[in-house]
This record gives structure tokens, sequence and C-alpha cells, in this order.
């Protein structure tokens, strides 16, 4: 039986879109695929593709249509084979490495080329709260530009580390762009629906 039950990072491809990548990656080593989604935005649903490398460990594709990003990831559910094949996916396919998603971040000057980067190092950061991508998103979450601080609370949508919580909470009561509040008000009942969840 398949079980999904952890995840491990997101693992940024260069190449977007690259669902042939994957595909010719997973035929190579005779995975067969074991289900797939078509992209919906009104469901919130993305283009996933799904193949069997073990009865207990599965190979992810997707595709975010927002930053222009394919990725890839492992899940099990043991963390520890999701962990080694993921770091196998790292080795052995053409990923962008989180160093290079930090700089482009630090080197993004244009508004949508903030979005993009802080969208791209959302997609592909650790599982567990990093200090340097913390530091990136907060800077997106007080830029001036109100897409950009738009860009970033949809970003943390990925990666909803409980130490964003009082930073989305204050942009909620204060930020000056009506959109930019309600949608930080949104982020934080969901952070209070998960609080509330059995």
């Amino acid at each position: 039986m398949v079980s999904n039950d952890y995840k491990a990072r997101r693992l940024l491809l260069r190449q977007f879109p690259a669902e042939e990548v994957a595909r010719r990656y997973a035929e190579e080593n005779g995975w067969p695929i074991t289900g797939q989604t078509e992209e919906d935005p009104d469901e919130g649903t993305v283009r996933e593709i799904m193949w069997m490398v073990e009865p207990s460990l599965v190979l992810h594709y997707a595709e975010d249509r927002m930053s222009e990003t394919s990725y890839v990831m492992a899940s099990s559910w043991s963390p520890d084979r999701a962990e080694d094949f993921s770091a196998r996916l790292e080795r052995e396919m053409d990923v962008r490495r989180l160093g290079e998603l930090l700089r482009d971040c630090d080197e993004a000057s244009t508004p949508q080329e903030k979005s993009v980067a802080i969208a791209r190092l959302a997609l592909g950061a650790p599982r567990l709260y990093d200090v340097d991508v913390f530091t990136r998103v907060g800077r997106g979450l007080s830029d001036p530009d109100g897409d950009v601080r738009l860009a970033s609370i949809w970003a943390i949508g990925f990666m909803p580390w409980p130490e964003y919580r009082p930073v989305i909470q204050k942009i909620a009561e204060t930020d000056t762009d009506q959109i930019v509040r309600e949608t930080a008000r949104d982020l934080v009942e969901a952070y209070e629906m998960e609080d509330e969840a059995p």
C-alpha cells in the first residue's frame, strides 16, 4: 500500500515545464505511474504525477504556474526513506540548491523578480524553520510594494512555520493595503483552524 504520510522538501527543477524530464527519469528506473491530477486553480490543485519507487516510497512531480517552477518530491510512511530518496533525487536531477534560491532573493530588484524569487524560495524551503529563508520572506513581507508583500504572504502557505504567526497577525491588523490585510487575515484563520484540528 502506498502511503504519503511524510513528504520530503520540494526540489525545484531548473527546467519548466519539466514533465518529460521527470517521466524519462522514472522510466529509466522502471517506476510505474501510480496516479496523476490535473491543474484546477478553483480547487487549488496543481498538475501532479506520481510514480511508485517501492511499495512505500513515491516520487512526485508537480508544477507551480505562478512561479513557473517544476519540482519533484519524495514521500513515504518512513521519514528516513523519504529523506534518503530525496537526497538521491538531489544528486541525480538538475535542481536549484537552497543557496541559489537565497541568492536569487538577494539579487532580485523589481517587484516581479522579488515576487517570483520569494515564491520559489518558499517552494524549495526546508520542512523545518530556517533563519535564512525566514529572513528573506520577512524582507518581502515588509517590502514597499504591495504586490511583493502579497506574494510573500502567499509564499508562506508553502511553509507555514509557526514563527510567521506574529508577523502575519501584525500585517493583518496594520498593513496599508486592504488586499494584503485581507489575505493575511485568511492566513491567520488558516493557522487557527489548524490549531482546532483534532
